[in-house]
Parts: structure tokens; C-alpha cells; sequence
């Protein structure tokens, strides 16, 4: 099995092969067999996984310089004896 986009998928052709044991020469396990269409696939998943991160790291900045923000705001208020909010350090 392939995994894309976070789930199990067999190859697109459907084909395996078989993985031996190097120890006995055993069978260990079937390999999916994958090809260009799967390699397709797995980079289309990754560049979508890629721009939903970058919009969510963008996202999770600015709540933080926000927050900051709003943090300064409030301890220069209760420096200057309006006392609106206290913060505890």
C-alpha cells in the first residue's frame, strides 16, 4: 500500500510484488507496485499539504503579533493609571 494524503492506497495499476525476509529468503510482505501515476499523486497531495500549512503558519502569526499587540496596549494602560485590564506575568 501507498500512503497519499494521509490514507492507504493500493498502486493504481493494482500490481504488488513481494518483499522477501533477507535472513531466509522467506516472504515477508506484497509491495504495492507503484508508478507514475502514483508518484503524481503523492506530489499533488504534498503540494496541497504544503499551501494549507503555509496559509495556517500565516494565519497563526498574526494571532500572536495580535495578541501581542493587544498585551502591550494593555500593560502601557495600567502603567499610565487607566487601569482597563490586569495582566498577571
Amino acid at each position: 500500500m501507498n500512503l497519499v494524503n494521509g490514507r492507504e492506497a493500493p498502486a493504481a495499476s493494482g500490481e504488488t510484488f513481494e518483499k522477501l525476509r533477507p535472513t531466509d529468503g522467506s516472504f515477508l510482505c506484497a509491495v504495492a507496485r507503484s508508478g507514475a501515476d502514483d508518484v503524481d499523486a503523492a506530489v499533488a497531495a504534498a503540494r496541497a499539504a504544503t499551501v494549507v500549512m503555509v496559509v495556517h503558519q500565516s494565519l497563526e502569526d498574526r494571532f500572536h503579533r495580535r495578541v501581542a499587540a493587544l498585551g502591550g496596549r494593555a500593560r502601557r494602560l495600567a502603567a499610565g493609571g487607566h487601569a482597563v485590564l490586569q495582566l498577571s506575568s
